[in-house]
């Protein structure tokens, strides 16, 4: 699955899929636009729209046959893009779906596993998807997993101690 950028459909798809535009991305799926067509950062229009938190448009790419298990630069996967979105409707799907809730990230070598990755549940603590964090520890999400050096919770914290990230308090009662 090569990039598909300047294929004018396959762009299209991906700008539809991104602003949630369901009509467009009928019309486009039907004129024969790549449901698997991939931008820049290799995110296909399945994992824009779960970024977007566009339910309507990613059930319709998932009906027109979407790869739930694509993965896109730096191994960034479709339940870390929709755990980041807060949409708990594609998130419980994808877990349904037996995608994993640690995501599909593996470590290409020592210095990567030291960093660690940027987890579903990760993703959903630093957006304060209260909600999100608790139906991926109910699945069995890590807590122990570490991005940075910092776990989900070691994240939060960080965030609270933030005098500029009062609007963001806010999120986590």
């Amino acid at each position: 699955m090569g990039t598909t950028v300047g294929n004018r459909k396959a762009d299209a798809l991906l700008k539809a899929a991104q602003s949630g535009a369901v009509a467009k991305l009928r019309e486009l799926l039907a004129a024969g636009a790549p449901v698997e067509a991939t931008d820049v950062n290799r995110m296909t229009p399945v994992m824009l729209a779960a970024q977007g938190g566009h339910l309507e448009a990613f059930r319709l790419l998932v009906e027109a046959g979407a790869d739930l298990h694509a993965t896109a630069f730096r191994q960034l996967d479709l339940l870390e893009v929709a755990a980041g979105s807060g949409n708990v409707e594609i998130v419980r799907f994808l877990l349904e779906r037996g995608l994993p809730v640690n995501g599909h990230w593996q470590p290409v070598n020592e210095a990567v596993r030291k960093i660690g990755h940027d987890t579903p549940l990760i993703q959903a603590a630093a957006e304060g998807h209260v909600e999100l964090v608790r139906i991926l520890l109910e699945a069995g999400a890590d807590q122990n997993a570490k991005y940075r050096g910092k776990t989900a919770l070691e994240q939060v914290r960080e965030i609270l101690r933030d005098p500029d990230a009062a609007d963001q308090k806010q999120q986590y009662p």
